[in-house]
């Protein structure tokens, strides 16, 4: 029997709902405001991104040799795990389609096709683009977008630039900061399914990439000055708590398996909720 919490990981919810956390949050911070059926689709669209490349990775490896609980799901319910994907493929692409506007959808698919060139590169372990373009900066790149995809479109440009550049920036690199850390813990893994991980092609970066996460939440300290002070702390907050947790996570990984540091490595970007929470705290006392 599985711990618990290990099970939004296995599922590939976690993400997902990372990715909604923080669409929210940031929404509410830039004063925007997203409908339910947004939310929706880029978990969905989260969901659907992270489900197949496990899913076309269970198709490489025999449940012999698996290393890991999500991949060993998998593999074991590929067939069920495959009729819900599609479930929630034609209801995603229904609901787009309803709620979105022509140039939301536009952009949306060409997003999608974005992404499907990503897995095209990262499911061949022999094409050199592996190489050129990680699996973790790819990754990193296409979460940051779809997190910001909706919130762009609603009005974020309309912010100072200064602005934008910091807050996409730190969100970015925390992105980019999890997704080596997670190779880091998972090298092994890896390396019977044949991923070119930056932290297999460079060891030294093994040892470096934890200060991605402090870099973006240090950057986040810019907003101080560029923001109103009720929008810009929760902001920094977060960007800190998530950088810094991933940072010691990092130094004590000693301490855990690869499956818990894969848990509490993505538990640490659920920062909005911490941020909202002191947030909200801070109203009460000032009442």
């Amino acid at each position: 029997m599985r711990p618990f919490y290990l099970w939004p990981n296995i599922l590939s919810i976690d993400a997902a709902l990372i990715a909604v956390c923080w669409q929210y949050f940031l929404g509410v911070q830039f004063g925007l405001s997203l409908d339910w059926s947004r939310h929706l689709i880029l978990g969905a669209a989260v969901w659907l991104a992270y489900a197949a490349d496990r899913w076309i990775d269970g198709l490489r490896i025999s449940l012999e040799k698996v290393g890991t609980a999500r991949h060993r799901f998998y593999i074991t319910n590929r067939y069920p795990v495959l009729a819900a994907w599609l479930v929630v493929l034609v209801s995603a692409i229904a609901l787009a389609h309803f709620k979105l506007e022509r140039r939301e959808l536009l952009l949306g698919w060409a997003l999608v096709a974005v992404c499907l060139i990503y897995a095209l590169l990262i499911q061949r372990p022999g094409i050199a683009w592996g190489w050129l373009f990680p699996k973790e900066l790819w990754a990193s790149v296409l979460f940051t977008a779809g997190v910001f995809f909706f919130l762009w479109d609603k009005g974020i440009p309309h912010y100072d630039t200064i602005v934008l550049v910091l807050v996409v920036t730190a969100f970015f690199l925390q992105c980019f900061a999890n997704c080596n850390l997670m190779a880091k813990w998972e090298s092994e893994e890896d390396r019977n399914l044949g991923q070119k991980t930056l932290c297999l092609k460079w060891p030294f970066w093994a040892k470096k990439c934890k200060w991605l996460a402090v870099a973006a939440g240090l950057i986040s300290f810019g907003l101080w000055f560029v923001m109103p002070f009720e929008r810009g702390l929760p902001l920094i907050i977060a960007f800190n708590v998530s950088g810094w947790a991933l940072f010691f996570l990092d130094l004590n990984c000693h301490r855990f398996s690869s499956e818990d540091l894969r848990a509490l490595g993505d538990g640490a970007l659920f920062s909005p909720l911490a941020a909202l929470a002191i947030e909200w705290a801070w109203s009460l006392v000032a009442l």
